[in-house]
């Protein structure tokens, strides 16, 4: 396996630089006086500065995305995996916690949601609703927008559509295009172009169940954004595959609170 230890970038730059120390050298060696001495040094110039915007102004790759994609998504499986062997088969709720932008992923042995808030254990076997309790994939990135970002989640729910496409195209970038919507009962999020498409290919390959039993990254982000704006538990329903598109569609229904 061959690993690039300079980016084409770098490498580019370097050889331009490299030229130009070359021809300001015969420039300087054979100082001919000439008009032949003037191309060399006025190439020899052109070259040096050409190579110095090139290394000021490069861009540091980014990773590949269907390796990024692709990150993750066995973990995803295994814990489907593990709670359909224990016997759980609901698809999961993301629920509200006690204070703001905390949150819990419930996946019930049926369906239903907890009549009272989820504490910080893995198995929650009391109550008429017995389930498994895990953290949401999406809350790492739902904290590090409100940390880094300083992102502010309305509480009007007109005003959520523009702020999941402004997470998922402009600071994410993990789409050209994010569309929210409310259809119905539900909220139906719309990503195309989606750099992380090949991830939810082989999920969905496996078993599209997965999507709503333990929903990665992404759909678990929308379902935080709004249980965290809205204060009210959200579901990933269904998870559509757009082949086309090279996008997906995320189906989130709104829960009564516990």
């Amino acid at each position: 396996m061959k690993v690039k230890g300079f980016s084409d970038y770098t490498l580019a730059g370097g050889i331009i630089l490299g030229a130009a120390a070359l021809l300001l050298g015969v420039a300087w060696f054979t100082n001919r006086s000439d008009i032949t001495t003037a191309t060399l040094f006025l190439a020899g110039v052109g070259c040096f500065l050409g190579g110095i915007f090139m290394l000021t102004f490069m861009k540091e790759e980014n990773p590949h995305p269907g390796a990024v994609a692709l990150l993750g998504r066995a973990e995803s499986l295994n814990i489907s995996r593990m709670c359909s062997d224990l016997g759980v088969r609901g698809d999961a709720w993301i629920l509200p916690g006690a204070h703001h932008g905390d949150l819990w992923q419930f996946i019930p042995v049926a369906d239903g949601i907890p009549p009272e808030p989820v504490r910080d254990f893995s198995y929650m076997v009391q109550g008429g609703t017995p389930g498994v309790v895990l953290v949401p994939a999406g809350k790492p990135l739902l904290e590090m927008l409100f940390r880094d970002h300083s992102l502010i989640l309305p509480e009007n729910e007109s005003e959520l559509p523009s702020t999941i496409r402004e997470v998922f195209e402009d600071v994410l970038e993990i789409a050209s295009g994010a569309h929210a919507a409310l259809e119905g009962d539900q909220w139906v999020v719309t990503l195309t172009g989606y750099r992380l498409f090949e991830g939810c290919r082989y999920i969905n390959a496996a078993s599209p169940k997965c999507c709503t039993m333990n929903p990665c990254g992404a759909c678990s982000l929308a379902g935080c954004m709004f249980t965290a704006a809205l204060g009210r538990p959200h579901q990933i329903s269904r998870v559509e595959l757009m082949e086309r598109e090279q996008g997906i569609r995320i189906f989130c229904i709104t829960g009564a609170v516990p």
